[in-house]
């Protein structure tokens, strides 16, 4: 736990650093989110394979393809996609050692996480304050393939410009090269709307009334689907009950309403309207002041857009857990749509104790979901080489 919350505190180092003395240094966006981005690759790419529950049966799956032909590949692990069994069986034929194989997955995680949280987040620490405590971390420190997932449609948002029709296409590749790295990425194509349309406030509303309709309709939709379905232990189990399911996801979902409702409020008189502004690609250039409202509440809509498809699968967790995995793919949006709105408040109190409270709030999240009952083994932290 002590290299958890060491990483915690430097990341939290690193946002005072460059929100306060070096708020005024050139490129400050860029660092803030390249020093932090790289606290979190160290804690994830020098684990052992023992922290996170899927991590030895990822290396066995690893070591067994250096002793079986590129045809005998299908003969053992069937949960695996091909695509990603004859990506480990590439890196093992090359000798490449497990944990360098895993670092380098995690490195293409954490590049685009990079990416995304300095073109799009106006305090870039914070965002990776979310990822590492929000559930995202724990998430992917286990599971391998979702993770490389997860990046490839992060990078498919970071290209698509809407004037552009050839990044149509490439943002659909990228989404289908995800797919055949874990199928479950295939739920990306929900955000494609949120590339597109227009939202107003007059919007929010129809989602709430869609997602009470969803909480009262999951179980019986889904009983239909699974006629055993396991909702009986679903509220007995102590662990984790903020995060995948039971009570504790309704709360989680109530208060990811609660944060994209407050979205709306410094444009109440207007639409989002997206694709005003699009990623930069030359990273010399920094992204608008949250002064400047025409240019940084652009691509909020997206945000907004796959924060509410995050509130719809928290509410269903409540009844189907693996929605809660589903979630992951959209779940950091949610993370920058929170800190980009309390940023943008006009009340300076207001923002100071929001930015002060949600650090807390955010290790506090992670202590009761992920370390006191060693969700996802991620206790005790080991390096690879121990």
């Amino acid at each position: 736990m002590v290299i958890y919350y060491t990483a915690i505190g430097l990341i939290f180092l690193c946002i005072i650093l460059f929100e306060t003395a070096l708020r005024n240094v050139k490129h400050r966006r860029f660092f803030e989110s390249l020093f932090c981005g790289i606290i979190v690759f160290l804690v994830l790419s020098l684990k052992k394979e023992t922290v996170g529950r899927d991590g030895t049966a990822y290396k066995a799956a690893y070591e067994w393809t250096t002793t079986v032909s590129w045809g005998q590949l299908t003969s053992k692990y069937s949960s695996f996609e091909i695509v990603f069994k004859f990506l480990m069986k590439i890196a093992s034929s090359i000798k490449v050692p497990y944990f360098l194989f895993a670092s380098f997955l995690y490195l293409i995680l954490c590049t685009a996480l990079f990416l995304l949280f300095y073109w799009y987040c106006d305090i870039p620490g914070m965002a990776w304050l979310f990822f590492f405590c929000f559930g995202s971390f724990t998430f992917v420190a286990s599971a391998l393939r979702q993770g490389l997932a997860i990046s490839l449609t992060v990078f498919s948002f970071l290209i698509f410009k809407k004037d552009k029709w050839w990044t149509y296409f490439l943002s659909l590749a990228f989404i289908a090269v995800a797919y055949l790295f874990h199928n479950s990425a295939i739920v990306f194509l929900l955000a494609i709307p949120g590339l597109l349309v227009k939202l107003r406030p007059n919007d929010f509303v129809i989602f709430l009334i869609a997602g009470i309709t969803v909480a009262i309709f999951a179980y019986p939709i889904l009983s239909f689907f699974y006629y055993d379905f396991p909702i009986a232990g679903r509220y007995t189990k102590s662990y984790n009950i903020f995060f995948a399911g039971g009570l504790g996801g309704s709360l989680v979902a109530i208060m990811a309403i609660l944060a994209v409702y407050f979205v709306f409020q410094p444009y109440r008189k207007a639409s989002l309207i997206l694709n005003e502004r699009f990623p930069q690609w030359a990273l010399t250039e920094r992204i608008p002041e949250p002064s400047d409202r025409a240019a940084s509440k652009s691509n909020d809509s997206f945000f907004v857009f796959t924060s509410e498809i995050t509130i719809l699968l928290l509410i269903v967790s409540c009844y189907f857990s693996m929605a809660a995995r589903i979630a992951d793919y959209f779940r950091i949006y949610l993370g920058l749509i929170l800190i980009n709105t309390i940023t943008r408040q006009s009340n300076k109190t207001f923002k100071t104790v929001a930015l002060t409270l949600l650090p807390v709030l955010l290790c506090l999240y992670l202590y009761f979901t992920t370390f006191r009952e060693n969700y996802l083994n991620l206790l005790p932290y080991r390096f690879f080489w121990q």
